[in-house]
């Protein structure tokens, strides 16, 4: 299996690739910046793509482009901060998806795997607040 990376978030990245490599899955990892993986992602033979988003105005273009070259693999979307947009926002970009930031990189891994069994889960902390159900 491969996974692409898009994280700018050196930390946080590591500590996902800790997690999967302790899960001993055989998931490669291969990490890109946006720019990167648009240049290659059309050509690359990826399982799941996972994109972190810093500033949503400027990486959902990104993640557009991504998704259009992706070719259907899915792809989970990592938010910086809860907010109650950003399921409707994970869901309009079409992610399997929608994790956040502060997620615990063991329960990030539960939750990739289970994309790529073809799930849809959401993080039960986006279903709990209030603003999802007005």
């Amino acid at each position: 299996m491969r996974l692409l990376l898009v994280e700018g978030d050196l930390v946080w990245r590591r500590n996902l690739k800790q997690a999967l490599e302790s899960f001993d899955n055989g998931m490669m990892v291969i990490e890109a910046t946006a720019a990167e993986a648009l240049t290659f992602l059309p050509w690359a033979a990826v399982d799941l793509l996972v994109v972190g988003l810093g500033d949503r105005s400027v990486q959902e273009s990104a993640v557009e482009g991504l998704r259009r070259g992706s070719h259907g693999v899915p792809l989970v979307l990592v938010f910086p901060v809860k907010d109650d947009t950003s399921l409707f926002g994970a869901l309009t970009l079409g992610a399997s998806a929608c994790v956040f930031r502060d997620t615990p990189p063991e329960y990030l891994v539960s939750i990739l795997l289970r994309v790529l069994e073809g799930e849809y889960p959401i993080q039960y902390d986006l279903l709990s607040r209030s603003g999802v159900a007005a």
